[in-house]
């Protein structure tokens, strides 16, 4: 069997089945797109998508963060079935989870932005973006500042070190 990962939504929310074992299964299909970077555009485009049927087993079937959408990263063994259906030979995948993380949705669009003058890091509008406005680069530390540059090299030694 081939080992398989991949990044993707769910289409549907899972189907949770019992075994006689009373244990639950979970069969699901995720959606998987690809892009690509159009060169004459310089625009990502979609480039296709591909469905992959997984089918996870034990307590992590019941997850409720398994729901459809949400976005999922699965790793675990891909098997091949072939079958005829009307006379047309078709081939169908199941991915089996041997493990399974839900990617966290992030809030951006509802959440509230910090403020450029509270962030730290390398921010567009706190230290400009080429096209003038804005915030200077940070300076140098000031004398009294406690701060002490590392010493300058001047050049290579002549000698090797060995």
């Amino acid at each position: 069997m081939a080992q398989i990962a991949f990044e993707g939504r769910l289409t549907a929310d899972p189907q949770i089945k019992y075994g006689n074992d009373g244990k639950p299964r979970a069969s699901f299909t995720v959606a998987e797109n690809f892009r690509q970077l159009n060169r004459d555009t310089q625009q990502w485009e979609d480039s296709g998508v591909t469905f992959h049927n997984v089918t996870l087993f034990g307590r992590h079937a019941e997850n409720p963060a398994l729901v459809k959408g949400a976005v999922v990263t699965i790793a675990g063994t891909q098997k091949s079935r072939a079958y005829e259906k009307d006379g047309e030979k078709r081939n169908w995948t199941e991915t089996t989870a041997n493990s399974f993380g839900v990617v966290p949705i992030q809030q951006a669009q509802s959440s509230p932005r910090p403020s450029p003058q509270g962030e730290q890091w390398n921010n567009a509008q706190q230290y400009g973006s080429g096209t003038g406005g804005g915030a200077q680069w940070p300076t140098a530390a000031q004398p009294g500042s406690g701060y002490q540059p590392a010493p300058q090299q001047q050049g290579f030694p002549t000698d090797p070190p060995f």
